[in-house]
């Protein structure tokens, strides 16, 4: 049986996203550079059907400050 994820390809394009972002932090990049990082691959292999490329300055100002309220509700 297929999990959500599995069976949702936008799911798991946005999950896949997070956790390049996740991975470039724990190897030490600034959150700005995670996130270039990930928009960089988003954009390669047209994540969402090009949704990352037609709205990559609006994702990224808004991935920055998702993650920069999860870090500040951790803290």
């Amino acid at each position: 049986m297929e999990t959500l994820v599995e069976s949702c390809k936008a799911l798991q394009h946005y999950v896949e996203y997070v956790s390049i972002i996740k991975e470039e932090r724990k190897a030490g990049k600034s959150l700005n550079d995670a996130v270039e990082k990930a928009l960089e691959i988003a954009v390669q292999q047209n994540f969402l059907y090009g949704y990352f490329g037609r709205h990559r300055a609006r994702i990224k100002a808004m991935s920055i400050t998702e993650y920069d309220e999860e870090e500040a509700e951790k803290a």
